[in-house]
């Protein structure tokens, strides 16, 4: 009988894992949408880093990516930077250098031009940015939730800290139904993807208080 329910717990265990798409397989799916529908999109994105890229920069800056953040590096290297092509909710994607660059600058800005305790943590990853100095980060310690690896919104000039997804692979399964159930026609610069991502109707400000967005 133990063997039996082992066998179906197995079986069970291996359905429920290729029922779940992997961040790498979203991105593949990604990126023969987008050069098909958004050629313009596509082509600002720049070629991947290499394993050995992500390692040398981890070690230069003494940081350790989590895996979907370096999944995602070796998508794309974010995109090109000389210019402004919106990927996400009016975001364009940070390539990994410049990734580093902020997130060394904001921490240095903690304690200084950061009064507030939490207005910045050292553990953020500010992967998307809208040029403005507003920013989509990765939260590896689920600060403040203990959801790790959760998205959110960074304002610079605003104490709320919106959560956005659970996580990289909730992000892109989003971004991904939104360029392909969404008509060219009906597309606007700024993308959107609100509609496509479970609602988390959770904000907290920068003393730690999580509210419900009114």
């Amino acid at each position: 009988m133990a063997k039996l329910f082992a066998f179906f717990a197995a079986l069970l265990g291996a359905s429920s894992a290729s029922a779940q798409t992997s961040l790498a397989e979203l991105l593949s799916e990604l990126d023969m949408l987008l050069k098909s529908k958004h050629p313009e999109l596509a082509a600002s994105l720049r070629p991947p880093q290499s394993a050995e890229q992500i390692e040398r920069m981890e070690a230069r800056y003494q940081i350790v990516l989590p895996d979907e953040v370096r999944t995602l590096y070796l998508w794309h290297d974010g995109q090109d930077p000389t210019g402004f092509t919106t990927f996400a909710n009016n975001m364009a994607f940070q390539p990994l250098s410049e990734l580093l660059q902020t997130k060394a600058e904001f921490d240095s800005m903690i304690g200084y031009d950061f009064h507030l305790k939490n207005w910045w943590h050292q553990a953020w990853l500010p992967l998307f940015h809208n040029g403005g100095g507003d920013y989509l980060v990765v939260d590896p310690q689920g600060i403040h939730t203990g959801d790790a690896n959760q998205l959110l919104a960074f304002y610079h000039d605003d104490k709320y800290r919106p959560i956005i997804a659970k996580d990289l692979t909730t992000f892109f399964k989003a971004v991904l139904d939104y360029y392909d159930k969404t008509s060219t026609e009906d597309m606007d610069e700024f993308h959107i993807i609100d509609d496509f991502l479970p609602n988390s109707n959770l904000s907290f400000d920068a003393s730690g208080k999580a509210e419900p967005l009114q």
